[in-house]
């Protein structure tokens, strides 16, 4: 699994360590999965991606990831203790 440019830079914002691809691989596999991904085709073979949500209750974060292109998009925290921009 590839990281995105966005989601490096929202991990170091708001979980503040060090991200690899074999630590959000993991935290992946002990995720619920909250929605599953979908490509979605409109009319004259148009598509788009909707990302798959997993939910890490424990670390208290969810990760969205383009199962297709297998990249972690973005990632979402409760962590109350993230840096202000």
């Amino acid at each position: 699994m590839r990281l995105s440019h966005h989601f490096i830079e929202k991990w170091h914002d708001l979980v503040s360590e060090y991200v690899d691809e074999e630590k959000i691989k993991q935290l992946k596999s002990r995720s619920i999965c909250v929605q599953k991904g979908q490509t979605i085709y409109k009319g004259r073979g148009d598509c788009f991606v909707v990302p798959a949500i997993f939910w890490n209750f424990r670390e208290r974060l969810m990760i969205k990831v383009d199962e297709q292109a297998d990249v972690a998009i973005t990632v979402y925290t409760a962590n109350k203790n993230r840096k202000k921009r």
